[in-house]
């Protein structure tokens, strides 16, 4: 489920709750640097539509991962490494989503994060990491 785009709607029937409550809970944790909930924008911010949500600390992915007796798929930390470092530095954080995903927006940059090889092109003012140039790109920002 995570890291994709889904709605309160889609996480409330999966664990069987209310989507207020879903609402809820997702905006506590925001609010205790838990999570970080990322909205589509595309000319405009969509907060009615699908929310990518990212967890902030990888002890914490790592945590729960373990208590739940799940692997960390590297994919997904490296997705939610870069998210948060880009929050930082641009206190805004965003996905786009149109023929194509680009998994953060923040200020005039666009990143794509991908573990292998990416499977299409991307426009030239997107930034596409991979395992091999992720640590130079966040050490450069």
């Amino acid at each position: 489920m995570v890291p994709s785009a889904l709605s309160f709607n889609s996480i409330a029937n999966k664990i069987e709750l209310s989507n207020k409550t879903v609402e809820s809970y997702l905006e506590d944790f925001e609010n205790l640097y838990v999570i970080k909930i990322a909205y589509l924008k595309d000319d405009e911010v969509k907060f009615r539509k699908e929310k990518k949500i990212f967890v902030k600390d990888p002890f914490l992915i790592h945590s729960l991962a373990y208590w739940c007796n799940k692997e960390v798929r590297k994919d997904f930390l490296f997705e939610f490494v870069v998210q948060e470092h880009l929050f930082k530095k641009f206190k805004e954080i965003y996905y786009y989503k149109n023929s194509y995903e680009i998994d953060c927006v923040a200020g005039d940059m666009k990143v794509e994060v991908k573990v292998g090889k990416p499977h299409r092109k991307y426009p030239k003012n997107v930034i596409v990491g991979d395992e091999e140039n992720i640590t130079d790109f966040l050490l450069s920002l």
